[in-house]
């Protein structure tokens, strides 16, 4: 490290700072307060700071990081697990007793398995929780913008509120970096091309990161065009019903659906689907037990119906009297930007916790 800085009356103004830490290469500037008390566990270390990277390993900085300050509870949580199988899970546990706000300029980061450019937002260290603040970057599958607070009140019991924001990013990669959403909206994977998809989800997880379905919320909206329609069972017996002529490619116009998950049960909202000269309504709701209920209108060039439901383990699909009508319009629900001022609400509660008063 090479460090410039001044102190006075327990303020640590930091001129300039240059640390290599693993793979990471960072500077460091802005202040530090009430280190004193922090070092000697009487109060918290608070501080307002610029990180700018050309090479930021978020995966190794997580790793070094978790758990600093923790309670005498979480540390003999952490270090029960540590004596288990990896398979147990080794979470990121929030650093506590600090109140630090990173303003991020990062050229290039790794997070998770994805290599990451030119991200830039704001990064809040609040007593065990950390929110993300319009954090945006681009990866090699989109453009994204993540606002998000991650809480780790236990280990196995962590909190995550997310609102994702994907811009132009091909189906099968957005399935790849977000497999829980082919269980929100299973016909997507029927799909391939690029497309527009926006969420806000807010769940508990365990220690492996696996979502709590019980306590899982969430929105999805997606958006594409021209996307083509791949080889399925359960859509060639519906497209058989449908009298559907396919001749070579099927390609949808454009598509535009709102998905929302409460209670294990996932609402597919009525929307329009265009392929060649073929026009349908589509609609339904499904459970996280993969039970179905959907149903089809054909609007044009003829009018039939078709329900997919699932009895008794097993899915029925067959003719029904149309649900829709020929001049359905569907009506946009805005269920995305709903749960987003939830998790909103909960982030803007997250941080005046901690805001010191005279």
């Amino acid at each position: 490290p090479n460090i410039s800085l001044n102190y006075s009356n327990q303020l640590f103004d930091i001129k300039k700072s240059e640390f290599v830490i693993g793979n990471s290469d960072f500077h460091l500037s802005g202040t530090l307060e009430d280190v004193g008390e922090y070092i000697a566990h009487e109060g918290f270390l608070s501080g307002d700071l610029t990180f700018t990277s050309d090479m930021t390993d978020v995966n190794e900085l997580m790793d070094l990081f978790s758990g600093v300050g923790a309670d005498s509870a979480m540390q003999a949580d952490m270090l029960a697990a540590a004596d288990k199988d990896e398979s147990e899970g080794n979470p990121f546990i929030v650093p506590q007793n600090m109140n630090i706000a990173l303003h991020t300029d990062i050229k290039n980061a790794r997070i998770g398995r994805e290599l990451a450019y030119n991200l830039g937002g704001n990064v809040y260290l609040q007593d065990g929780t950390v929110i993300l603040e319009e954090i945006g970057f681009i990866c090699q599958a989109a453009k994204l913008q993540l606002t998000g607070i991650y809480r780790t009140p236990r280990r196995n019991h962590i909190y995550l509120g997310a609102d994702i924001h994907l811009l132009d990013i091909h189906i099968a990669e957005m399935l790849r970096m977000f497999p829980d959403v082919d269980t929100m909206l299973p016909m997507l994977s029927t799909f391939s091309g690029n497309a527009e998809f926006h969420m806000a989800v807010e769940t508990y997880m365990n220690a492996k990161y696996e979502l709590k379905p019980s306590t899982t919320i969430g929105a999805l909206s997606i958006r594409g065009d021209s996307l083509e329609l791949l080889d399925n069972q359960t859509f060639s017996k519906i497209a058989r019903l449908l009298l559907f002529k396919r001749r070579g490619k099927m390609v949808a116009d454009s598509i535009s659906a709102e998905i929302t998950l409460w209670n294990k049960e996932i609402d597919i909202y009525p929307f329009l689907i265009a392929i060649n000269n073929y026009r349908a309504a589509v609609g339904g709701r499904h459970n996280l037990d993969m039970t179905y209920d959907y149903h089809v209108s054909l609007l044009r060039p003829l009018r039939l119906g078709v329900n997919a439901r699932t009895k008794n383990g097993k899915l029925k699909i067959g003719l029904a009297r149309c649900k829709y009508a020929k001049d359905f319009s569907p009506t946009r629900k805005n269920v995305v930007e709903s749960q987003n001022m939830t998790l909103r609400d909960e982030i803007r509660r997250a941080l005046k916790r901690t805001i010191k008063t005279e």
